[in-house]
């Protein structure tokens, strides 16, 4: 697997990972909030068997957020093992971890000006 396909798969767990809390605040918790708090005497032949039925969404939403979570983990091990195999560094993202380097000249040259000749 290329690095830039991991990459693509990483991100779009990430992606499903983050859509996935909203639905499940979303998708029935209000419903359900609601029918908890209707008299039981009450007759509404809609939403017969309705609440049973969002719970059980509830939880299968919950149950997909912890299954992408462990697959969000296990990709960013991989990736971060992939890049450290190949020595894939990302721009300015090590930049304070690595030593400053020396042009070894010894000429004083200012670090901004390198590659420019002065006489």
């Amino acid at each position: 697997m290329s690095y830039s396909n991991l990459c693509e798969l990483f991100n779009k767990i990430r992606c499903d990972y983050a859509v996935w809390p909203c639905e499940a605040q979303l998708s029935g918790r209000l419903v359900i909030d609601t029918l908890k708090d209707v008299d039981q005497s009450r007759k509404c032949f809609r939403l017969v068997g309705v609440l049973p039925a969002l719970e059980n969404n509830e939880e299968q939403i919950k149950k997909i957020i912890e299954t992408l979570n462990t697959q969000l983990q296990a990709k960013r091990k991989e990736l971060n093992k992939f890049r450290e195999k190949h020595n894939i560094r990302i721009m300015g993202e090590d930049e304070s971890k690595q030593p400053p380097k020396d042009s070894g000249g010894g000429s004083g040259a200012k670090p901004g000006s390198a590659g420019v000749l002065v006489s």
